[in-house]
C-alpha cells in the first residue's frame, strides 16, 4: 500500500469515528470536531480545501471557533491540500507544533506477545 493509499484509508476510517464529547461535522473539504464542553479544544483535520477558496475556508474555521468560544488545533497531514497549508496557517497566526508521525504495520507481521 502506498503512503497516499494508506492516508486515504486512514481518512475514510476517521470519518466514521465518533468522538464522545465532540460534535463531529463532516464537510467535503475537512473534518471538524467541536467540543461540547468549552474547557476542551476543537480540532480541524483532513483538509482538502478548494482552489481559489483556501483563505476563505481557513478564515471560516477561525471565525467558527471564535463564535463557539473555544480554541482549536488544525492538524495538517502531508497529503492535505493545499500543499502549503502549514505556511498559510502560520500567516493566520497558528503556532506550528512538533512534527508527529503516524505509523502502521500489517497485522500479520506483528510478533506475538512476549508474556
Amino acid at each position: 500500500m502506498s503512503p497516499q493509499e494508506f492516508y486515504n484509508t486512514y481518512v475514510a476510517d476517521r470519518r466514521k469515528f465518533e468522538a464522545p464529547g465532540y460534535i463531529v461535522e463532516q464537510f467535503p473539504h475537512l473534518l471538524c470536531f467541536t467540543p461540547t464542553d468549552k474547557s476542551r479544544e476543537g480540532l480541524v483535520t483532513f483538509a482538502s480545501l478548494a482552489p481559489k477558496r483556501y483563505e476563505r475556508q481557513i478564515y471560516d474555521q477561525i471565525r467558527y471557533f471564535e463564535l463557539v468560544g473555544v480554541g482549536f488545533e488544525w492538524k495538517v497531514y502531508e497529503f492535505d491540500q493545499p500543499a502549503d497549508l502549514v505556511t498559510r496557517l502560520e500567516a493566520h497566526g497558528f503556532r506550528i507544533g512538533d512534527t508527529e508521525a503516524l505509523v502502521a504495520c500489517p497485522l500479520h507481521s506483528v510478533p506475538p506477545p512476549l508474556v
